[in-house]
């Protein structure tokens, strides 16, 4: 199963002007004195989920000279609205175990790649605190500086806002059961009891993992619901989905 964490801020601080903010800008910048700050959402990500692989995407917007990047952690919390040069956190280890990126004249209007798996499975398990990530240019003995820029997500001319891609591994979700569920008084596996809630569930399964989705008010409702997705299954007067990750379309706690 794959995963799209989308970014919930994404900025950039420079040292020609240390008390500017660039929260709102189109463009996230990286040359010498100036630094990237990232920070994506996971909470749409399914409890206990084990994570296979993580790729940072981000899409060149500009190169004025080529050069290479690097992806730090960041060792402290910060904010979009607020963040620049002077009050900008510090940046901890690689993320990448010291393999920086290339740029080029090529890149523009190109995807760049980035392979972030260690640090996002700490952050999932709670062994680094999610502080986001920061693009400086890298400080390799083979890096040669540079100077170009990536769309941020406040850049709507292309649509390309960075974005984590996380595959999860099976193991992370488990399928709900197909099977024996009994209306209102017994409920298949995937749905648990607890009032005053609905829990419905359709046949066919998306990319291995059935759908489930809580609290829709009528089983008619549930139908429409389950068009396209094989069918109604169960729709469950006092229940809730209770599986760690009921579906790509889970709704509600």
């Amino acid at each position: 199963m794959v995963a799209q964490a989308p970014p919930s801020a994404d900025t950039y601080v420079t040292r020609a002007n240390p008390a500017t903010n660039y929260g709102s800008g189109p463009i996230l910048a990286v040359q010498d004195g100036t630094t990237t700050y990232l920070q994506f959402d996971l909470s749409a990500l399914p409890e206990g989920a084990s994570i296979r692989k993580a790729t940072l995407r981000l899409y060149v917007n500009s190169v004025l000279a080529a050069g290479s990047f690097d992806v730090y952690q960041v060792n402290d919390n910060w904010s979009e609205n607020t963040l620049n040069y002077s009050n900008a956190p510090p940046l901890g280890a690689s993320a990448t175990a010291v393999n920086p990126i290339n740029v080029s004249a090529a890149s523009v209007n190109h995807f760049v790649m980035v392979d972030i798996t260690p640090l996002v499975r700490d952050w999932l398990t709670g062994a680094t605190e999610n502080n986001g990530i920061a693009l400086a240019l890298a400080e390799s003995p083979t890096a040669n500086g540079g100077s170009f820029s990536f769309d941020s997500k406040e850049n709507f001319q292309t649509g390309h806002e960075p974005e984590l891609e996380i595959v999860l591994s099976a193991s992370a979700a488990p399928i709900c059961s197909e099977s024996l569920g009994q209306g209102a008084t017994s409920a298949a596996t995937g749905c648990s009891s607890e009032s005053l809630r609905t829990c419905c569930q359709c046949n066919n399964s998306y990319n291995g993992f059935n759908y489930c989705v809580n609290d829709l008010a009528t089983r008619s409702q549930c139908v429409n619901f389950c068009a396209g997705k094989g069918g109604i299954h169960d729709y469950l007067n006092n229940f809730k989905c209770n599986v760690s990750n009921p579906g790509p379309n889970f709704v509600g706690p």
